[in-house]
């Protein structure tokens, strides 16, 4: 008869152990594990069946919402003077999301402070001493049990050069892999777009731009970190002219990299 190793028979108990311990934990949070849990870059996110766009005007909405006017939502063959959608129009962080929030209550009869937030993408023209942004799109996560933890998803973008503010909702769910997806609370991030442009214009972005004499795009992605990249011509095969993280927590600086 052949006998078997000692250390097969360790092996083997190891991955039994592992394989309950991982079921039992999973049962304890209410998490179903199977393939579709692992996230796939290669897959693309859930669509938004439903959506739909308004006109506002940037000039004024802002102004609107503090004093409770309405409409402030307004059809998309609504006519905005040109004037009123500058395109040297510029938002931070907090006025994106004062109109988020905004259409959020609007267009869906309630408010945000059951989501969370997913992402957050900002971009805007390089220039000297750049504040604002000119575009923001927000997504929002609300998780949900469907058999297992999965996430339904909304978004809303806003545009300040074509006065737009358009949202998506429904569609597909995505599952929660393992250990969660981003859930942001704002009271939590210290670090806001704005504050992480500055801190990348001062460790490197300023001078990359110069390089070029700001001819060049900025986008800003809050996604684990706030990813900062500004975008120039193509050198080296490659459009992204200088790239720095930064942590939302404490705004260190987990890494940068320039296109030389």
């Amino acid at each position: 008869m052949k006998m078997i190793n000692k250390n097969t028979v360790q092996k083997a108990i190891i991955v039994i152990l592992s394989a309950l311990l991982i079921t039992t934990w999973c049962g304890l949070f209410g998490i179903v594990f199977n393939p579709d849990s692992i996230p796939d870059p290669s897959r693309p996110p859930p669509g938004y069946p439903y959506s739909g766009s308004y006109k506002i005007d940037a000039s004024t909405i802002l102004k609107s919402i503090d004093s409770g006017q309405s409409p402030i939502f307004l059809p998309e063959t609504t006519q905005i003077p040109n004037s009123n959608t500058s395109d040297n129009l510029k938002w931070t962080q907090s006025e994106y999301l004062k109109v988020a929030f905004a259409l959020f209550e609007f267009e869906w009869k309630e408010g945000h402070r059951n989501w969370t937030i997913n992402r957050m993408v900002f971009h805007r023209a390089c220039e000297e001493n750049p504040v604002g942004f000119e575009d923001a799109k927000i997504i929002f996560d609300q998780l949900i049990y469907q058999e297992e933890f999965r996430y339904s998803s909304r978004v809303i973008e806003i545009s300040l050069p074509d006065g737009t503010a358009s949202w998506g909702s429904g569609g597909a769910t995505h599952p929660r892999p393992l250990f969660g997806d981003n859930e942001y609370y704002l009271s939590d991030l210290k670090i806001t777009a704005n504050d992480a442009l500055r801190i990348a214009e001062e460790n490197g972005g300023k001078a990359a731009r110069q390089s070029i004499q700001n001819k060049c795009t900025l986008g800003l992605y809050l996604d684990e970190n706030w990813d900062v990249i500004y975008y120039g011509p193509l050198i080296n095969h490659s459009t992204t002219l200088f790239e720095i993280h930064i942590d939302p927590y404490t705004g260190k600086i987990i890494k940068t990299w320039t296109n030389r």
